[in-house]
């Protein structure tokens, strides 16, 4: 029998039609870089020919991880302004805008500070700042002792398991584990975001192990939340007790510090574990002729330590993977003396900043302006700059002070072979953060 259809499933048209479509994507492709590299508004901006007609080049940098050493090689080349893709410029200076959101969603839907557009963002800062005050910070000092006491509890533990077993000064928390251990699959979420309709397919095809990841996360910190305010006002104020005095108890707040709590338990103990796990050689001298034991360490005394604090300092904060776009916004912009348009994605590459010769004599005098320029401090902000800069920075270089000396106090330090070469390290959203192996040694003559 003879099966008859319609002309247009024949093998021939078949072939035609997948060559007609495979010639439109063709022609579109190019099309579109003859007008990215001629008549785009950001078509006279310097940088290198493919990324500037096809984001195809930026996203195989963001999934390999070499975004920081990529940037660097571009403003060292293009410096200070860098076309890095169609509709992306990169800067050696400080801008402000509205955020590009393509941060991770939270899981419950509702934006943290850090992805909330401006008027939300300036509402939920005046929500937690107060929490991060230099008062409050003092209020604090217990509950963050009494921490830093778990974890030189733990690294007792595991020495007296083993004496001659290498420590990894970095895995204590099986949240923090998980955490380093997917951090590659960020760019990942990065690209699927960018791009609305694959990020709404995705939401429904993702892996069911994606998908457990995102709530596993959001239920550890959540649940930790409510169980903290489940008991009622606490001896030391903390961060949720002020932020809802801040707002009389409204339990309409609750998603939003829900969403800030992950946002607050990633930033802070990301930020840390990456500055302390490259300074753990560092500091011997000063600190045990300071301190004769642990409970003598506090706020003040840690204050008056130069090299501590100097090692410690913003100058020393490991820089973030890289800037957070900003969109530019209507009407457009003129940064360095050119015309930006809006619509335009806008950042600041740290790692490049802080490196260039246009504003540091060289890239390891960061506290030595370059004079010509005059940009020095100014262009120096780990923490970000303006309204958006880090609510937490405060805590966070008091936990890196508090720690250090805590654990140089307790043990002596020896880096192992296999981590001479720790510092050289990829970049997926977060820095990757290898195995830190240490051999630990306790100190007869200090008592914790």
């Amino acid at each position: 029998m003879k099966l008859i259809g319609p002309s247009f499933l024949s093998p021939i048209s078949l072939s035609t039609g997948i060559g007609l479509i495979g010639g439109l994507f063709v022609a579109y492709f190019v099309t579109n870089a003859i007008h990215s590299a001629t008549l785009h508004p950001l078509a006279a901006y310097p940088g290198p020919f493919w990324p500037s007609v096809s984001r195809i080049p930026w996203w195989i940098i963001l999934v390999t991880g070499e975004q920081v050493a990529w940037m660097q090689k571009l403003h060292d080349k293009y410096s200070p302004v860098v076309r890095f893709s169609p509709n992306d410029l990169s800067f050696l200076d400080v801008q402000d805008g509205d955020p590009k959101e393509w941060l991770f969603k939270p899981f419950n839907g509702v934006a943290s500070m850090l992805a909330a557009v401006q008027s939300e963002h300036h509402r939920l800062r005046r929500i937690f700042a107060p929490a991060f005050s230099q008062q409050a910070l003092k209020k604090k000092e217990p509950i963050i002792k009494r921490h830093s006491d778990v974890l030189i509890t733990t690294l007792d533990k595991l020495v007296a398991s083993d004496p001659e077993e290498p420590v990894d000064m970095l895995r204590y928390s099986p949240w923090l584990d998980a955490i380093f251990d997917t951090v590659e699959i960020a760019p990942a979420i990065q690209v699927i975001q960018y791009y609305p309709w694959i990020d709404s397919l995705l939401e429904f095809l993702q892996p069911k192990s994606i998908y457990d990841l995102k709530r596993n996360h959001f239920r550890y910190t959540a649940n930790r939340m409510g169980k903290r305010l489940e008991r009622g006002p606490a001896e030391h104020p903390d961060i949720w007790s002020m932020a809802l005095a801040s707002e009389n108890g409204k339990e309409s707040i609750w998603d939003e510090m829900h969403s800030n709590s992950e946002l607050f338990l990633l930033a802070g103990s990301e930020t840390a574990a990456t500055l302390l796990s490259g300074k753990l050689q560092l500091l011997v001298k000063e600190v045990r002729s300071s301190f004769k034991t642990a409970e003598d360490v506090d706020m003040e005394s840690c204050a008056g330590l130069k090299y501590l604090n100097a090692c410690t300092s913003p100058a020393h904060v490991p820089p973030p993977r890289s800037g957070i776009p900003r969109l530019v916004p209507a009407g457009g912009r003129t940064i360095l003396g050119r015309y930006v348009p809006a619509g335009t994605s806008v950042s600041i590459p740290h790692f490049a900043t802080y490196n260039s010769f246009l504003n540091f004599t060289n890239s390891t005098s960061r506290w030595r302006p370059n004079i010509q320029n005059g940009h020095g401090k100014k262009a120096f902000k780990p923490f970000a700059y303006g309204p958006r800069d880090c609510v937490g920075q405060n805590l966070a270089l008091y936990e890196m002070r508090l720690v250090l000396v805590r654990v140089l106090l307790r043990f002596d330090l020896e880096l192992c072979e296999e981590s001479k070469d720790w510092r050289r390290q990829k970049v997926y959203g977060l820095w990757e953060k290898k195995p830190l192996l240490c051999r630990l040694t306790p100190v007869v003559t200090t008592s914790v």
